[in-house]
């Protein structure tokens, strides 16, 4: 989860925040967290091209997207040949 502080910096708590800190620990490597410009997940625009997380992961601006969503059949071909870390929904 994403809360801003009174100060204005952000931090991240939650499930995917402790399991990438774990790997990040065991497999030694550090990673950056970056929001997409637009706030989205990823979607089709009206001209074909992607929005949100899904449109940073094609243009190569990251390597890997994490996040809690539901990835229907249109993300999951796209994103089955990219690195592609999702965390599971939890109910």
């Amino acid at each position: 989860m994403k809360t801003k502080q009174d100060s204005g910096t952000i931090t991240n708590e939650g499930y995917c925040i402790d399991l990438l800190n774990e790997l990040a620990r065991v497999l030694k490597f550090t990673y950056e967290i970056y929001y997409s410009p637009d706030g989205l997940f990823g979607g089709v625009n009206e001209n074909g091209t992607w929005n949100g997380m899904i449109s940073e992961l094609v243009s190569k601006v990251c390597s890997t997207v994490g996040c809690s969503c539901y990835l229907p059949g249109s993300r999951e071909v796209l994103v089955e040949r990219a690195c592609f870390l999702i965390c599971p929904l939890l109910y």
